[in-house]
Formats: C-alpha cells, structure tokens, sequence
C-alpha cells in the first residue's frame, strides 16, 4: 500500500502535496498522516511557483493599468538651475535677462573682463492634454484587456493544479484500495 503510493510522489511531490475538493484521505509514505483532498489541494496551491509567478503577473498588469489611468492626469514640472561664470556673453546675457544692466555694464573693461556673476533660473510648469484622439482611452482598454488575461491564465493555472492534484490523489486512493 505504501509503497504505491510512494511511487505517486516520487513523480509529482508537487501535485500530491496539494489535492482540495472533497473529504477523502491517503496516508503518506513518511509520516503516516493522513491528508484529506482539500488538503493536498490547498498545499499545491499555495507552494508551487507557477501560481506564484501568475499571481505576480496579475499585479503587474494592475500596476499598468494605474500607468495608463495616470496619463489622464496632469503634469507638474519644476526646474531649478544655477550657472556661475565670468565669460562676457554669459554675463552680458545674465545681466540682460535679469533687467539689471546699466549704463555702468556698457564700459569697455566690464564689457571684456567682467566680474563673476551667477545665474539662478526656477521654471514650474503645468501641463493638460484636451485631446488626443482617443489614445490614451485605447492605452487604457489595452492594459485593462491585458490584466484580464493575467487574471484568466491564474485561474487557469490554478484550475489546472488542482485538477493534477485530485487525479494524483484519485490515483494514490486506487492503488491503496487495490494494494488492500
């Protein structure tokens, strides 16, 4: 009896490890548990890595759908800049855009070897798109239609472990009760 079963584990430990729709059970080989089908389900559900790797691409199909949601919002920028130099045209140019040349700047010695000046430069701006033709509603649908596939082929592969794991289970019960 035992060593039938054995046998069942050695070629899916990890589907006889999760068997989870009904009341039976079988004995294991090393312990002499004794481990119903829901358990066996439950067990291959939650230790193998293909449920773990579909429920990860679900919530990164979740992540880009709040990517594309997100386009609809509006853009804030902020740029800061701080140049220092005493080149003629930058300071000529420093001195012009800040409204604070004088007469005083237009002597030859200033003009061709002037002092160090710095230039401090801030910039916010805010940015709406009104229209784009309906890209970024179709940008939307697409990552939405994406994680519904994710979210299927969990299912999907979740369904299909389980199905593995009852048929294991249902094969270890057979032999126990031919063994007998």
């Amino acid at each position: 009896m035992l060593r039938v079963f054995s046998r069942v584990v050695a070629v899916c430990p990890a589907i006889v490890g999760s068997l989870a729709l009904s009341g039976l059970a079988v004995r294991t080989a090393s312990a002499q548990d004794v481990v119903t089908l829901a358990q066996a389900v439950r067990q291959t559900l939650s230790q193998n890595g293909a449920i773990r790797a579909a429920e990860s691409a679900v919530r990164e199909a979740d992540a880009r759908v709040g990517q594309a949601r997100a386009a609809y919002f509006p853009r804030v920028s902020v740029v800061e800049s701080w140049q220092r130099g005493n080149q003629p045209v930058f300071v000529f140019s420093t001195l012009l855009s800040a409204r604070r040349f004088t007469a005083a700047n237009f002597a030859i010695d200033s003009l061709n070897a002037p002092a160090t000046q710095g230039a401090f430069r801030g910039t916010v701006s805010f940015e709406q798109l009104l229209f784009d033709g309906g890209r970024r509603s179709a940008s939307v649908d697409a990552a939405g239609a994406h994680r519904d596939i994710a979210r299927l082929t969990a299912e999907d592969t979740a369904a299909g472990l389980a199905v593995a794991a009852t048929e294991a289970f249902g094969r270890g019960r057979s032999e126990e009760h031919t063994s007998e």
